[in-house]
């Protein structure tokens, strides 16, 4: 398996508090931040449910999506009244790297049937940040397996909204649980999403199919 490397340098973390007070993201709750594409593959409209279910049951976790995409129109007229549900438009780099620091989670959210095209790009910039991972997917796919392999966080099934949610107010109860994960998403992200670690793979790849030609 070659993976593709996270697309931003190594950075140095930045206190959660700085972060959201610069994006004006100034709140008390749990923040679960999902950023990226907001088009059919994410199925993104399990998150608006899961924040849906978040005010009827009065909890305190907040959902912000970030980012543009195709259904972004449908899913703010789909989430109207939803008061623990956010969204933001398209972030700069700089400000890209505040808004995953400002998280307490960051989501994965894929569509029942498509988890398994490809492992979405933002799984290398969120074990970056450090931040526990919440991924509502495929159980058997692709991210599912990355996840597990670092041991970054919680999978939950694709398309359950209640599932999604249990398993941030988890994570908020077991804080301890949460940096843990965070820390060996960092790790993963160090010792086998590095753009060298990824190029010296390909190099040895190459270097055995030459090896054994006559």
């Amino acid at each position: 398996v070659f993976r593709n490397w996270t697309h931003l340098p190594p950075s140095d973390p930045v206190d959660p508090g700085h972060a959201r007070s610069t994006l004006g993201w100034t709140t008390d709750k749990t923040l679960a931040v999902h950023t990226g594409n907001m088009g059919a593959k994410q199925g993104l409209g399990n998150i608006v449910d899961a924040a849906r279910i978040a005010d009827m049951r009065e909890l305190p976790i907040h959902f912000v999506l970030v980012g543009d995409g195709g259904e972004r129109r449908r899913l703010e007229e789909y989430g109207r009244g939803v008061s623990r549900l956010s969204f933001v438009d398209l972030l700069d780099e700089e400000k890209y790297h505040l808004a995953l620091n400002a998280a307490d989670v960051l989501i994965v959210n894929e569509k029942p049937g498509v988890a398994a095209m490809a492992m979405p790009c933002k799984i290398t910039s969120y074990f970056d940040a450090g931040k526990p991972v919440v991924a509502a997917t495929d159980l058997l796919g692709i991210t599912a397996s990355e996840i597990a392999l670092a041991n970054a966080g919680l999978v939950v099934p694709a398309g359950d909204p209640e599932a999604l949610l249990d398993a941030i107010v988890e994570l908020r109860n077991h804080p301890g649980d949460a940096s843990a994960y965070g820390l060996n998403g960092r790790r993963h992200r160090e010792a086998v999403l590095d753009q060298r670690t990824a190029m010296e793979n390909w190099k040895s790849l190459i270097s055995s199919v030459v090896a054994d030609r006559p």
